[in-house]
């Protein structure tokens, strides 16, 4: 009967060092588990912000594209969009041929419209917006400072990126004497 008290005694001994073991072990599992987990989330977010990334500047490629395509078209739409009001003051227009430049006006800012190509915003009364408009001068006025008076030319924009700023008239202070 000693001998197996002996047994029990040392298989009861052995057994918190093999429990610490398998515990130590466990947590060595525990804590690299952790660590892949950390590195697979960090791995998610950078593929998140790479793909929103890509798409930002996919984004600022096709911007870029339509202001080189359209920007050189802007001048002969104007000269265009002049054209027609000319003709609809003259009295000696034929209808046809003023139909046809209406119709090539409206296909040309379907096309326009397709491509992002927005007018900047400039109406009379609204503020200077150094961003968007550019001042082509100033006149003294009543009231607020940097007002806009009067639009020469429209402004252009596709998407973010400015093509022209829009030609505006600006108030400034009345200088009391």
């Amino acid at each position: 009967m000693n001998d197996e008290m002996n047994k029990e005694e040392i298989t009861c001994q052995d057994a918190p060092s093999e429990l610490e073991t398998v515990k130590k072990a466990l947590e060595e599992k525990e804590k690299e588990l952790d660590n892949l987990k950390d590195k697979w989330m960090r791995a998610s977010a950078d593929l998140d912000n790479y793909r929103k990334r890509a798409e930002k500047e996919k984004a600022g490629v096709f911007e870029y594209a339509a202001c080189v395509t359209i920007g050189p078209l802007i001048g002969i739409y104007e000269q265009l969009r002049s054209g027609i009001e000319t003709m609809k003051r003259s009295s000696n227009t034929d209808g046809k041929l003023l139909e046809g430049f209406e119709m090539v006006q409206k296909n040309m800012e379907k096309v326009f419209c397709q491509q992002g190509l927005c007018a900047v915003e400039a109406k009379i009364g609204q503020r200077y917006d150094p961003h968007f408009h550019e001042v082509v001068r100033t006149e003294e006025a009543r009231g607020e400072e940097g007002l806009i008076l009067g639009v020469e030319a429209e402004g252009y924009r596709v998407g973010e990126r400015l093509l022209r700023p829009a030609k505006v008239i600006v108030s400034r202070k009345k200088h009391e004497t």
